[in-house]
């Protein structure tokens, strides 16, 4: 399966995409439409979408808008592993979100050593989420080993993990070869949410071409 990001896009281009689409994560902190709209969203098409709220300091209208997605049946809440501790509410969230639950660890810097990422990942299962998603910033080909390495380490987890960074889009490919539930791709070349994001297009054209071989 593959998760379409959206971020500044129009509602018009939102409304074509929901119902062609079987997962797509709205980046809350880079959408533009208003909550309104979002929440409109959220509610008729509840079951394809991620609720992704990246934001450091969580207001009153994004905690609102999280609780409603909740009872609507939005498909996933993804929460950053960082957010966990320091916004109480999120406690009050996880305990509603039973198989609808993702945690990210996000590093722009780096790749940690397999020690820390093998205690990021047990410390975030404490959290029982549905999915754990890994996201590193790749530097070499020895990060980009880590990375995939993963999948081999926790083959019965819920897990997505790939690299960041220009030189790291093949590894959100070989993440879905690896196992992962769900890959994440950009609408198309000039809308990416990160600079290794690939297009709906080239991702179907890359797994095309590596399942024929």
């Amino acid at each position: 399966m593959i998760c379409i990001s959206i971020a500044d896009i129009g509602i018009d281009k939102i409304k074509y995409l929901l119902p062609v689409h079987q997962l797509v994560e709205f980046r809350l902190d880079l959408m533009k439409l208003n909550y309104t709209e979002i929440e409109k969203l959220i509610k008729e098409f509840s079951d394809k979408i991620i609720l992704t709220p990246k934001h450091k300091i969580f207001e009153k209208e994004t905690l609102e808008l999280i609780g409603k997605s909740i009872n609507y049946g939005v498909k996933y809440i993804d929460f950053d592993y960082q957010s966990i501790n320091s916004v109480p509410e999120i406690s009050d969230f996880k305990a509603k979100l039973s198989g609808h639950l993702i945690i990210s660890y996000h590093n722009f810097i780096e790749t940690p050593s397999n020690e820390h990422l093998k205690f990021l990942i047990k410390d975030i299962e404490l959290q029982k989420p549905e999915i754990i998603k890994i996201c590193c910033k790749v530097n070499n080909i020895n990060d980009i080993i880590r990375l995939l390495k993963l999948y081999n380490d926790y083959p019965q987890l819920g897990l997505i993990a790939f690299g960041l960074g220009e030189n790291a889009s093949l590894t959100r490919v070989l993440a879905k070869l690896k196992g992962a539930p769900f890959i994440y791709a950009s609408i198309d070349e000039e809308n990416k949410t990160e600079p290794s994001q690939i297009s709906y297009d080239n991702i179907l054209k890359l797994m095309e071409i590596l399942k024929n071989d």
